[in-house]
Formats: C-alpha cells, sequence, structure tokens
C-alpha cells in the first residue's frame, strides 16, 4: 500500500475559476469576467439605475455614452516632482460611463453595482450599546 501525503497542496485559484467543489480560500478575489461581459454588466445596471428622463451630458448636452470595462483607482500623494502611487492603500474598483463627444466621465462602483463580484470573508455585526446603556 502506497504512501499517502499528510496534506495536499492547496489549490491555487488566483486569476482563474475555482474548480466546481473547491473552496477558494478567504479574501479570494476571483479573476475579473471578460471585458464586454463588464460592460455588458455595468450598462444593465446604468439602464435600471439611471432612470431620469434627460441623460443629457452636462458638459455638452449630447446623449451619447459609452460604458467602460472594470479599472481600479487608487490612493495617491503628490510629492516633489509629481504624485506618487502609495501601495498598501485602498482600491476602488469602477467601472465608467463617458461621454462619447466631450469624455466627460462618471465612475460608479463596480462591485456594488454588481459588474465584479468579490468572495470575501464574513464580517462579524458590531453590537452598538443601547443609547441609555452606560458602558460596564
Amino acid at each position: 500500500m502506497a504512501d499517502k501525503p499528510i496534506a495536499e497542496e492547496p489549490k491555487k485559484f488566483q486569476n482563474q475559476a475555482a474548480p466546481a467543489g473547491a473552496t477558494p480560500p478567504p479574501g479570494f478575489i476571483p479573476a475579473a469576467p471578460p471585458a464586454q461581459v463588464q460592460r455588458d454588466r455595468g450598462a444593465k445596471w446604468l439602464s435600471e439605475k439611471w432612470t431620469a428622463k434627460d441623460k443629457k451630458c452636462p458638459i455638452c448636452e449630447t446623449n451619447r455614452w459609452t460604458v467602460t470595462e472594470s479599472a481600479e483607482m487608487r490612493m495617491y500623494s503628490g510629492a516633489q516632482g509629481g504624485a506618487i502611487l502609495l501601495g498598501g492603500g485602498p482600491v476602488f474598483p469602477l467601472f465608467l460611463v463617458v461621454c462619447s463627444n466631450c469624455a466627460y466621465s462618471m465612475a460608479f462602483n463596480a462591485v456594488l453595482a454588481g459588474v465584479l463580484e468579490l468572495d470575501l470573508p464574513p464580517e462579524s455585526p458590531e453590537v452598538a450599546p443601547e443609547p441609555n446603556e452606560q458602558p460596564g
């Protein structure tokens, strides 16, 4: 009888879909869907949420919009000689709706809009004390 390993190597999921039945590690960020899928999801979300009758651009007053795939916005800080990116800061996944005439842009959170999905560990709910309760 052949010896079996005590523990198998963890399966790697970075930039790929998890195999059927496999559980990705906590905090796993799945690979982004293809660009066209992201644009389609963004356009669908926008058509559901942008309920104003007048959808003209506030700059040039045309009504020609383009929905982009997701991008990320990072924090930066001014420094001598120009701006620098700060590592380890927050990253905001966004998709843009851009006027095709003048380039006026609106940014929307890609996760909250359902364009991207994140598999994050559940947060434990914090219980605030009742207003009349004295801390003990």
